[in-house]
């Protein structure tokens, strides 16, 4: 197979068996800039995977585009404070269309009280599950700090949501973090039935009561039924050093794809290839 795509613009390809039959997956991913005066310049893609890959925790990878019986958005990075200081605390704010999300991150005081675990002021703090609020023998989130089988022995975790609850109480304290869930938390489970009969019926593909909401990797917060339109505004609060707002677009881009199983003479790529267009304009005709 030949994949043809305009530079800049990364095409990954696999394959998928649902319900018997292989479906030819393809995923297009696009890296722009939110930086204020470079708000939606597409980046080279080298720049942007470097990126991504250098915000992930360990253990995650990029999202690879699979089917979602849901669109949801997930965020990589750091509580930020001003360049050149440091914090005790810090709200934080992401929101993509309607879905938003706020935490607070680092101590949260109320009077005299210090109500999350204690530290020195810091300048930046990522957003990830081992600052989230879990710990060993808590399946939601094993990687977390807080949770304690010993009671009053926990303390609270550096990374909750705001508006939580600022006592340490089950059923209080969920894990929040923008990432996709850590492969150590999911629930397998819903991966279905893998017996006798699927081996003989469905392999390699899932069971037939695989749950495809194993494909959706984020907290049900930054989750909508909806597609997301390709144009939702976009607000950062306190995610850099630099900039502690951070607003503007998804760049309204449409993907087209164009299959072209080959015609005798005419070698591969040689046919004109049509642009892009932008989102909610009518696609030219090929």
């Amino acid at each position: 197979m030949h994949i043809f795509a305009y530079p800049n613009l990364l095409v990954l390809t696999s394959t998928l068996s649902v319900q018997g039959q292989l479906r030819r997956l393809f995923t297009a991913s696009l890296s722009f800039s939110l930086k204020p005066g470079e708000a939606g310049l597409v980046l080279p893609e080298q720049d942007g995977w470097t990126a991504c890959l250098a915000s992930l925790e360990e253990g995650l990878s990029p999202d690879l585009g699979v089917p979602k019986l849901q669109a949801e958005w997930l965020m990589a990075g750091s509580a930020c404070a001003p360049r050149g200081t440091a914090v005790q605390g810090l709200p934080v704010e992401v929101a993509v269309g309607s879905l938003r999300r706020s935490f607070i991150v680092g101590a949260e005081r109320r009077g005299a009280g210090v109500l999350s675990a204690a530290q020195a002021p810091f300048a930046e703090m990522p957003l990830d599950w081992k600052h989230a609020y879990g710990g060993e023998g808590f399946a939601e989130n094993p990687r977390g700090m807080g949770f304690s089988r010993q009671a009053g022995a926990g303390t609270l975790p550096l990374v909750r949501e705001l508006g939580a609850a600022s006592v340490l109480a089950e059923p209080l304290l969920h894990p929040a973090c923008p990432s996709a869930m850590h492969p150590d938390a999911r629930d397998y489970s819903r991966l279905g039935t893998f017996d006798q009969a699927w081996l003989l019926r469905r392999w390699p593909g899932p069971p037939d009561d695989f749950d495809w909401s194993c494909f959706n990797l984020a907290q049900p917060a930054q989750r909508q039924a909806a597609p997301f339109t390709g144009t939702e505004r976009l607000a950062v609060t306190n995610m850099h050093p630099d900039y502690a707002q951070i607003e503007g677009r998804l760049p309204g881009l449409r993907l087209r794809l164009f299959l072209d199983y080959g015609t005798p003479g005419v070698p591969p790529g040689a046919r004109p290839r049509p642009r892009p267009t932008r989102s909610g304009s009518s696609p030219t005709s090929s």
